[in-house]
């Protein structure tokens, strides 16, 4: 619905405003990285070794990429199985927050790009977020499950 290209398309928008913009895609899929011209296939390492506590954040890093000549960075993932590992961690709705506050100070925005699914991945990045954006089409059903997450995190 519009959540990826969003993501992508408003890193690349603040990044031409000279903002430093990190994008955290935490989509199994790693469209957002793909998106803005990151071989996943190339990636050795990446958000899932971070939040399971095998890498720190500052060693998985990836280097600035060009896209629609704006500056930005992504950190493609392989989040799988994410969520079946944080099933047993404690504070596992904490991970990101806390792996993002090493690299908050570094940036001018975080932008986390997530799956359409509310699983502990995506619970992870809403409990990390200072704000959200929901993409959504101009029907009945979306309205109401945008009011019923904001009703959830208030």
């Amino acid at each position: 619905m519009g959540k990826t290209t969003t993501s992508i398309n408003l890193a690349a928008s603040l990044a031409t405003l000279e903002k430093k913009v990190l994008l955290v895609d935490c989509d199994p899929q790693a469209n957002a990285s793909s998106g803005i011209g990151v071989d996943v296939g190339k990636i050795e390492s990446s958000v899932y070794e971070s939040m399971i506590g095998k890498r720190t954040f500052a060693k998985i890093s990836a280097p600035p990429h060009r896209h629609r000549g704006a500056g930005c960075r992504a950190l493609a993932v392989n989040l799988s199985g994410a969520d079946v590992e944080l099933l047993q961690m404690e504070r596992r709705e904490f991970v990101i927050k806390e792996m993002l506050a090493v690299v908050k100070d570094d940036y001018d925005y975080i932008l986390i790009d997530c799956s359409p699914s509310l699983g502990l991945t995506t619970v992870n990045a809403l409990t990390a977020a200072d704000s959200v954006i929901i993409p959504c089409s101009a029907s009945i059903s979306p309205s109401k499950a945008s009011r019923s997450c904001s009703t959830r995190s208030a």
